[in-house]
């Protein structure tokens, strides 16, 4: 028995209990090493903590994501950090170590307060996402007035919103749904919030998908973007639409620039471990916005300062930093929830370079485009 916070018991693995017919413990990929019952005690996210691992933690912030889910943060300012999102005694959460570690809570429905801590390597499962061209994309909104409204307004917050579509898989592995895509949402506006970007993202629905995990991302991505007659109706009147897979050989694909609405074709795809664990989910909605990788990674046509970037120097004896569109260089391995903005300190070195990698940029002039694409007059 292990307590999880120090000085209560909040968090205590019990591994006694059987948890091979608890659907989040199922269909494990590459990079899994265990799923164990846990019982927790929300009453008391709101202190340090002390992981397993015996590391501490520090509360950094918590705030309301909405009228009833709470927002946890903690880190200690080394790269180890967590996220839980709780809402009603049920708890989603992330625990990134330096180390390679990576930490899951999950709900499950066997049986009340049923939850589970997975433990994987996160060299195994957080693997490169892919953007997939968009050649039908012409970029007719040159002299677009929203456009150049985003560009003169640097302030207004602009709200779009995304359609969720979940596989069969991972239908089988997610016992919450729900509080899965809201836990992704936060992750999201924590990065946009974290970045200096007036840009905030809401879920319109969620449907189930008759559609199985493919092999990798841009396979799914290519079978979901042919799930439905037209753009139009994957997105469901959203502004952007996201399938959820369970497992596939990388992390996410998604279609790059396609905000303008004449295109529409805002369409991303995030494998589950990823997709608020690797904040692949804002990194794809990022190639919809026409951000790119690093510029050792990527070929930003639209952009020439529309990249990722590598945090301060090299660190090749530690983890060293990157933002969420950047890949995994040397001495930079550790993803932070951070969109290239060269106003925007992490750990006292800029997030990005004016005129090399300003993902912000992109997407603060983009905004209202992406905003104004779907009008949510549908229902799920």
């Amino acid at each position: 028995m292990l307590l999880f916070f120090q000085g209560y018991n909040c968090l205590t693995l019990n591994k006694n209990i059987d948890v091979s017919s608890v659907n989040p413990c199922k269909n494990a990929e590459k990079g899994y090493v265990s799923c164990v019952h846990v019982d927790i005690n929300s009453q008391e996210f709101a202190q340090d903590q002390l992981l397993p691992n015996g590391q501490q933690l520090t509360l950094a912030r918590h705030f309301m994501h909405n009228e009833d889910t709470n927002v946890f943060l903690y880190d200690d300012k080394d790269g180890n950090e967590m996220m839980i999102v709780e809402r009603h005694g049920r708890a989603m959460a992330r625990a990134v170590m330096n180390n390679d570690d990576v930490y899951f809570i999950e709900p499950c429905n066997n049986w009340e307060g049923c939850h589970v801590w997975k433990h994987y390597i996160a060299k195994d499962i957080f693997t490169q996402e892919r953007e997939i061209l968009d050649l039908e994309n012409v970029a007719l909104d040159q002299e677009n007035k929203l456009k150049d409204l985003g560009q003169i307004d640097q302030d207004t917050i602009a709200e779009f919103s995304i359609k969720f579509y979940v596989t069969n898989q991972f239908m089988e592995s997610t016992d919450d749904i729900d509080l899965f895509v809201e836990t992704i949402i936060v992750d999201m506006n924590v990065g946009y919030e974290n970045s200096n970007i007036p840009v905030r993202v809401k879920v319109h629905c969620i449907e189930p998908a008759d559609i199985d995990d493919q092999e990798s991302s841009s396979d799914t991505l290519h079978v979901f973007n042919n799930y439905k007659p037209s753009y139009a109706e994957i997105r469901g009147s959203a502004d952007a639409a996201q399938l959820l897979a369970n497992d596939f050989e990388n992390c996410g694909s998604g279609y790059t620039y396609t905000v303008p609405k004449e295109n529409g074709h805002t369409l991303s795809t995030a494998k589950k471990s990823c997709s608020y664990g690797y904040h692949s989910s804002l990194h794809e909605v990022g190639h919809n916005f026409g951000c790119h990788h690093d510029r050792d990674n990527g070929d930003n046509t639209y952009y020439n300062y529309g990249y990722g970037w590598l945090i301060g120097p090299e660190d090749l004896d530690g983890i060293g930093y990157r933002t969420v569109l950047a890949y995994n260089n040397p001495g930079y391995s550790r993803r932070v929830n951070q969109i290239s903005n060269p106003d925007v300190n992490y750990n006292g070195f800029a997030t990005g370079d004016a005129a090399l990698a300003d993902n912000a940029r992109v997407i603060r002039d983009n905004r209202f485009l992406m905003q104004e694409i779907g009008d949510e007059s549908e229902t799920c």
